[in-house]
């Protein structure tokens, strides 16, 4: 019975349960990425505003980056 019903469904039928569930989930998916990312991006953009110690300038072999 199940195997009938799977082989009745057309393809509008198909497009119209799975096209709204994949609307949703990319939308979930790329916001979580999009909060993910910009978590590190801000810590390392404050991680280089931080001064540098007279410690690490009189360090040899070091060198500022930034």
């Amino acid at each position: 019975m199940l195997i009938k019903f799977i082989f009745d469904l057309s393809i509008t039928d198909v497009l119209i349960r799975v096209v709204p569930l994949l609307v949703m989930f990319f939308t979930k998916f790329l916001s979580f990425c999009r909060k993910e990312r910009k978590a590190p991006q801000s810590f390392f953009a404050l991680w280089s505003m931080l001064p540098m110690s007279k410690e690490e300038a009189e360090m040899p072999g070091f060198t500022d980056s930034t």
